[in-house]
């Protein structure tokens, strides 16, 4: 693997689909990441966001409608950088920014963090200086 590890960054998985959070999840941890949750869908992402210290947040384009838009908001409001997950390149992936492919290797999702990362206000921990 030609990319660097990323110690000390904890992700949370917003992902409907078990067999897909497995994969994520893996491939996060070859980073030398935590994984400091899997929510299967928006407001439970928004209640571990608010529970734990969470550095970035995946979400799976499968995850939409209002409830989406909201963790959005919220994930905004926090200054918590989020890529999406997108299983068709083609259709979803240049609609939701950023985004890398659900089948991504380790290095792909490595550069996405990095890049998400970079564009994220410092943060400092306990969640209650996050909550809205």
């Amino acid at each position: 693997m030609s990319g660097q590890p990323l110690p000390g960054v904890t992700a949370l998985l917003v992902e409907p689909h078990q067999e897909f959070a497995a994969t994520l999840e893996k491939n996060v941890e070859l980073l030398g990441c935590a994984v400091g949750g899997i929510a299967t869908s928006a407001m439970e992402a928004i209640e571990i966001v608010a529970q734990r210290p969470i550095d970035l947040v995946f979400i799976d384009e499968s995850v939409g409608g209002p409830d989406l838009s909201f963790l959005i908001s919220q994930l905004s409001a926090r200054g918590l950088p989020y890529i999406f997950i997108a299983g068709d390149s083609r259709d979803r992936a240049g609609r939701l920014e950023p985004a890398i492919h659900r089948k991504a290797t380790p290095d792909r999702i490595a550069d996405g963090m990095k890049q998400a990362l970079s564009k994220a206000p410092p943060r400092t921990w306990p969640a209650s200086k996050w909550e809205g």
